[in-house]
């Protein structure tokens, strides 16, 4: 029976596009699935308290001691002295302390601590004179030429230091003149600090911060003239000082100033294991592909990885991640795991894009377009061998491990960074897989058709067999397989027909480049009768490539299968009963 050409069967036609099979720009299919989850780490805050010494000349060594006095004086070998009314004496004021600068309640995340940013605290240095003896009649006129090295670990805010003073080399304050005029005790400089520096001076065990003393040294020189408001004799062991208050913030208990830490500078190491949602497949695959049969040898599957901040908080860290990734079927690994290289690295204060890809000479592919870099955005390439054996018999999921197994950390913060302490810090992670349909050697695709309805047609016929005969036109660059089962009213097989398999010769992928294979289809019948039962012919064909091959095929919506020429007929010996059951 002739039945004339059938329509083509555009690929558009067998492959329904739908959230995971879609087309690109050029028409070429894809498969697209997709997961997201997310990391975040916590740097906790540490205490941290500074005291405020009393600095004191060194020891033995007063501002004015008796024997300056007699020096000038002009005066040797006496246990005392007239001195003279209004008369002016000048001695050297010098002395050296330490200050305590704590920092404790140091997690175990916190590896080193190079620096510590707090909230800004005023600093008051007041210098208070003193007799050795009530009877003495000296006053404090004027310091000159005073020097004040600060701890070099502190950061003087700019601009902060009082009128008269100079900060020089970062720590040393300097003033030609400090006038006293009788005041027993008086502030001489006040400034801001809001940063200690302590990378190279300090080490962490226990818990807490342990600097290098030498770097918390405050010391003071200077001249200090004294005047004598009235006569009075002096004796050997009477002497003039000075002593000097260091004054941080508001001291609390113990002498101590709170110091609020608001940000630290360092090497962090967080413990980061985020719970990762797997990238399904088996549920979202597309009819042609859900046949346990199918075989994919895709040529350049792609992973894309889009990591940016949750919250608009971007993480001022570098990070470095690789992933390991598991093809799960039936609950298990069906393939050897595939390791990303270690390590790729998200840079800080930026979104970061990564695709992984397999083919060099095509590099990654993006039906969206590949992205570049742009303005908060980092992007990278990456090669990886064998992606593709993820899915040569597609998983019902790939598993993307991030996690942490003991030391093996597949998500680290590394180097010198800076963070805000008690800063929650996130990262959104989203990764797709596209696979574009271009497959390599030994590939194998199936797809279903059926007809139905034709029981109305045959159930008054008998035969020994039926045979279809066609001209395939085909487009598609992959060789074709067909096979045929005939169904019942019921849906049920009906194995006692059996049709051959035939062979479709593969196309070159476009019109200009068809290839026409003559076939026929013939199926023989272990009773004639079974021809009544016959309602539903269901299409199966088969579309490979050979193993032995090199080439990649590309798949595309425009590319088509046509029958030509369709003829069925019935074959061996036929039996028609048109009498009424």
């Amino acid at each position: 029976v002739p039945m004339g050409n059938v329509e083509k069967i555009y690929l558009n036609d067998i492959l329904s596009v739908d959230e995971s099979v879609k087309l690109d720009a050029a028409n070429q299919y894809y498969l697209v699935e997709d997961g997201t989850t997310n990391f975040d780490f916590t740097i906790d805050k540490v205490t941290t308290k500074v005291d405020n010494p009393t600095l004191r000349t060194d020891p033995g060594k007063p501002a004015l001691p008796f024997n300056t006095v007699c020096e000038i004086l002009h005066a040797a070998g006496v246990s005392s002295i007239p001195v003279p009314a209004d008369k002016i004496f000048s001695g050297e004021a010098e002395g050296t302390e330490s200050m305590d600068f704590s920092v404790s309640d140091i997690s175990s995340d916190i590896k080193a601590i190079h620096s510590v940013s707090f909230t800004p605290l005023k600093v008051s240095l007041s210098l208070e004179w003193f007799k050795s003896n009530a009877a003495l009649k000296f006053d404090l006129k004027e310091l000159k030429d005073v020097e004040i090295t600060l701890p070099s670990i502190l950061h003087v805010v700019e601009g902060s230091v009082s009128e008269g003073w100079t900060l020089t080399e970062g720590n040393k304050l300097v003033a030609q003149s400090v006038a006293f005029n009788g005041a027993n005790m008086k502030e001489i400089v006040s400034f801001t600090i809001d940063q200690t520096q302590l990378k190279d001076c300090s080490t962490i065990e226990n818990g807490e911060l342990t600097i290098n003393p030498e770097v918390l040294h405050i010391k003071m020189k200077g001249g200090a003239d004294f005047v004598n408001t009235g006569s009075f004799t002096m004796n050997s062991n009477d002497y003039m000082d000075v002593r000097l208050y260091i004054k941080v913030g508001t001291p609390g208990a113990n002498n101590k100033t709170n110091v609020v830490v608001t940000r630290a500078k360092g090497v962090f190491d967080p413990l980061i294991n985020p719970d990762v949602e797997s990238i399904d497949i088996a549920s979202e695959l597309p009819d042609f592909l859900q046949d346990p049969e199918v075989r994919v040898n895709v040529s350049n599957p792609t992973l894309k990885f889009n990591v940016y901040p949750k919250n608009n908080v971007q993480i001022p860290a570098d990070v470095d991640f690789y992933a390991t990734l598991h093809s799960i079927k039936d609950g298990q690994d069906q393939v050897s795991p595939v390791e990303f290289p270690k390590y790729t690295r998200l840079y800080k204060n930026t979104s970061n894009v990564i695709y992984f890809y397999q083919d060099a000479a095509t590099g990654p592919y993006d039906p969206n377009g590949l992205e570049a870099d742009a303005s908060g955005k980092k992007v990278q390439t990456k090669k990886v061998d064998n992606i593709s054996s993820l899915i040569s018999v597609l998983p019902d999921r790939i598993e993307v491990d991030l996690g942490a197994n003991g030391n093996d950390k597949h998500i680290r913060v590394v180097g010198e960074n800076e963070v805000a302490l008690g800063q929650k810090y996130s990262q959104a992670v989203d990764y797709t897989i596209y696979v574009p349909f271009e497959f390599k050697n030994g590939v194998t695709i199936v797809y279903t058709d059926e007809t139905d309805g034709m029981n109305e047609d045959l159930k008054d016929y008998a035969a020994d067999g039926i045979q279809i005969s066609a001209e395939a036109e085909n487009t598609i660059p992959l060789d074709l397989k067909a096979t045929i089962s005939a169904y019942d009213m019921y849906d049920n097989l009906i194995p006692g027909i059996q049709f051959e398999e035939v062979d479709v010769k593969a196309g070159g992928g476009t019109d200009a480049t068809a290839v026409t294979t003559a076939l026929t289809i013939k199926a023989t019948l272990t009773d004639p009768n079974l021809l009544k039962k016959l309602d539903k012919l269901e299409f199966k064909i088969n579309a490979a490539s050979e193993a032995t091959s090199n080439a990649t095929h590309k798949l595309v919506s425009t590319q088509y299968v046509q029958l030509k020429n369709v003829k069925l007929k019935l074959i061996g010996q036929i039996v028609a009963d048109f009498n009424d059951n």
